[in-house]
């Protein structure tokens, strides 16, 4: 669960629609005719993969037939699922130009053009629903009306990237609460290691703002005066966040410069981004505690 989401599909046959060519991206690959990559083999049935497109990947669709079309979807598969959507345009700038351009996807048969899909223009900022690391993108070529042909990519971004959160940190050693507003930065390694690719999506530098309780030196005393050091520190500090919502910082009370009497000045802390935890336990008992087959797969180990 803490890692990124893996998907396959049934393998079927592709090819007699039309001719796709892919480019992965990647330094040193060519453009080549697509190919389903097979994960696993289960009763028979082939499962494959989604096939890996970089940034600067593309795909090319030429259709055999002029009644050919191509529909586009893509799917989000961060904490924040979503089902497929139809993508229906491309933005991005026209040079020189202060308007954002949009092409529009082809709606009926493409006749005896080819189409050309550029991964970086479905993660363009100027797109409203854009893809990012790690979404599917499905392609279904085929005459209207009749059963697609079916091409599953999985999209890789690189480079900066930044986030905002609000969530709840404990300060120790006296284990005081404290609410904050943060903003985590982080940088995506442009390379096929297993293990720089985990690093990179999985762990960001974060800065916090927040407010914190004072430290209570007679908490026997009276209860008005105990509230009264209740968030009442206002703290900044930063660290390192996990998984998108663990994280443990350095804070200190902001006061701590400037007054001698504000102890202490600087606490480790450790606690969640509250939104993101709230998204990534959504669904975490039910995978956790059994699996979900579907009911297709269910009646065909009965046979």
């Amino acid at each position: 669960m803490l890692g990124p989401d893996r998907y396959v599909v049934p393998h079927a046959p592709v090819g007699e629609q039309a001719d796709v060519t892919v480019w992965s991206g990647w330094t040193g690959d060519v453009p080549r005719p697509y190919e389903a990559p097979v994960a696993f083999e289960q009763d028979g049935q082939q499962w494959v993969r989604p096939t890996v497109l970089a940034d600067r990947g593309w795909i090319s669709v030429q259709p055999k037939a002029p009644e050919v079309a191509v529909r586009v979807y893509a799917r989000s598969t961060g904490l924040d699922k979503r089902g497929f959507r139809r993508v229906e345009y491309r933005a991005g700038t026209l040079e020189g130009r202060v308007p954002t351009a949009m092409r529009f996807m082809p709606r009926g048969p493409l006749g005896a053009e080819p189409l050309r899909l550029d991964v970086e223009d479905l993660q363009n900022p100027y797109l409203g629903d854009r893809l990012t690391h790690g979404d599917l993108l499905l392609l279904e070529v085929g005459p209207d009306g009749q059963e697609p042909e079916r091409y599953l990519f999985t999209t890789r971004e690189f480079g900066w990237r930044t986030r905002t959160g609000a969530g709840l940190l404990l300060r120790f050693p006296q284990a005081t609460p404290a609410i904050t507003l943060s903003l985590a930065v982080g940088y995506r390694y442009r390379t096929k290691s297993p293990v720089w690719d985990f690093l990179g999506e999985r762990m960001m530098l974060v800065g916090s703002v927040g407010v914190g309780s004072s430290e209570l030196s007679d908490v026997s005393g009276p209860l008005q005066e105990q509230l009264l050091g209740a968030f009442d520190a206002l703290l900044v500090g930063g660290g390192i966040e996990w998984f998108e919502f663990l994280s443990v910082q350095v804070l200190m009370n902001a006061a701590a410069p400037f007054d001698d009497d504000v102890r202490p000045g600087l606490t480790v802390a450790a606690g969640f981004d509250a939104v993101q935890a709230a998204k990534f336990f959504a669904d975490a008992g039910a995978r956790l505690l059994r699996e979900h087959p579907m009911r297709e797969e269910r009646r065909g180990r009965r046979r």
